[in-house]
């Protein structure tokens, strides 16, 4: 595969990512995710590329402050011993370690703010991914309550639509009704001849069954 067509490749699939992002706003929370560990990586090299060149920058400082005090030093002897001119060169040289003392430090100094943004940076960002994940799990279970609550209104909007307990009141009434009519049955049957004859016969006839007073009065009308 090509240079070119690796590059159209990899576009593609950003495009492809993005495209699926807008239509699903969890894809879109996981590709920010990725976008901003992504940076914290650039970051992270950046602080350690500083970093390198803070130490070589420091190296040099110290090296030119040595031939400066150094060079303070032999240009001071040169003079004592009656030797000006070698002590102006002595002290040209070290003008110019001076002046490239200053450009150091400078740079130094830029490199270590640039650092220090960078780390900052890198703990807001890691900062707000941890947030985000905490949010995204705190959305989710949300997410969840609301569908159980929508479930549950749902459920209770058919119970009170579809009424599925009217069947059970139409049973009862029809068991009552059905009680109500073995009553008027059995009532009825009582007040048949045959009903009147048979108690009748029950209370008076033959067979009769005395009860326990009358049986003590006969024992008693024997004596």
């Amino acid at each position: 595969m090509g240079l070119w067509n690796a590059v159209k490749k990899k576009f593609r699939i950003a495009a492809d990512e993005a495209e699926q992002a807008m239509k699903d706003p969890e894809g879109e929370f996981k590709l920010a995710i990725k976008d901003s560990e992504a940076a914290i990586e650039k970051f992270q090299a950046t602080i350690v590329s500083s970093n390198a060149s803070a130490k070589l920058l420091e190296t040099e400082e110290k090296g030119l402050k040595t031939k400066i005090k150094s060079a303070g030093t032999m240009a001071q002897k040169a003079v004592d011993a009656g030797r000006d001119k070698d002590a102006l060169k002595i002290l040209e040289k070290q003008s110019i370690s001076e002046e490239r003392l200053v450009v150091v430090q400078k740079q130094l100094k830029s490199t270590r703010a640039t650092i220090e943004s960078a780390r900052e940076q890198v703990t807001k960002m890691r900062k707000r991914v941890e947030d985000a994940k905490a949010n995204k799990a705190n959305l989710g279970l949300r997410e969840q309550q609301a569908e159980l609550r929508k479930g549950l209104a749902e459920a209770a909007a058919g119970l009170n639509s579809e009424d599925p307990f009217a069947a059970l009141d139409d049973y009862e009434k029809d068991v009552a009704a059905k009680e109500a009519e073995a009553s008027a049955t059995e009532e009825e049957a009582s007040l048949s001849p045959d009903a009147v004859e048979a108690d009748l016969e029950a209370k008076y006839g033959e067979n009769a069954v005395s009860s326990a007073e009358d049986k003590l009065a006969a024992l008693k009308n024997k004596k």
